[in-house]
């Protein structure tokens, strides 16, 4: 009898040592899936970021065009304006049919400033609206 509680006790043993191996091992599954599942929604997110980023660069460098291009039309319609004044001193005669022509040149880059500032405000809005994005991307990014 006492040899047959000896087998009961190793086997007990055994069986309590693979059991404490197994929970050890799930646990440390769990973990390693919990680890890669963060890993993947970190990357993804930070992809996502990235992708924002892009997107914020590449719209700074576009306002940056539309600012230059800004500026350019308004230095052409300023010495187109000089041209005018000219054009009036020097022919009295012939200016009308050449200042009808430059009026309208101006009146054309006005329109095309006037274009390029509405484009130039609605970039703007859009990067606000990026930025905002991006402070939620971060807030999500560093709440996890």
């Amino acid at each position: 009898m006492h040899n047959f509680m000896d087998k009961w006790q190793v086997l007990f043993k055994t069986f309590y040592k693979d059991l404490n191996i197994t929970v050890i091992q799930a646990v440390l599954l769990v973990l390693l899936v919990a680890v890669i599942l963060k890993s993947i929604f970190q990357r993804r997110e930070k992809s996502e970021y990235n992708h924002l980023l892009h997107d914020v660069a590449y719209l700074t460098l576009e306002k940056e065009q539309l600012e230059d291009d800004t500026n350019q039309l308004i230095e052409e319609n300023y010495n187109l304006t000089q041209d005018i004044a000219r054009i009036r001193k020097r022919n009295n005669n012939d200016i009308n049919e050449e200042n009808n022509q430059l009026f309208h040149d101006v009146t054309f880059l006005s329109l095309e400033n006037k274009e390029i500032v509405f484009l130039f405000k609605r970039l703007e809005e859009e990067n606000v609206n990026l930025e905002q994005s991006l402070q939620i991307l971060r807030y999500m990014v560093f709440t996890l």
